[in-house]
């Protein structure tokens, strides 16, 4: 009868996995799931640009009380650009991970 640690040392002894199988897994994975990554790259660009130009924005949306009236249509935009792109974003990274919302 083998022990334990002889099982453990065996488990040990045996290659998980090899590199070339997880070059192939992960080539698979990015084809199949390369809308989730170019919506995730985006979606970072688009907070990069917001936190660079968040002053513009700002003086923008304070021109609308100044007369400019069709300025507030860029906050409102932005804000469903935003709203749009993170969304879909979301959504395709939890189905990728397996969590689905429970159904009532």
């Amino acid at each position: 009868m083998r022990t334990i640690a002889h099982r453990y040392l065996d488990e040990i002894a045996k290659p998980t996995h090899s590199v070339t199988k997880d070059l192939y897994r992960m080539q698979r994975y990015l084809v199949t799931n390369r809308n989730t990554f170019a919506l995730g790259i985006i979606s970072i660009v688009l907070y990069t640009l917001l936190y660079f130009y968040s002053v513009d924005l700002t003086h923008i949306a304070e021109d609308t009380n100044h007369g400019h009236k069709a300025l507030f249509f860029v906050p409102i935009v932005t804000a469903l650009i935003f709203s749009y792109v993170h969304g879909s974003f979301t959504s395709k990274f939890w189905d990728i991970i397996g969590i689905k919302a429970k159904k009532p």
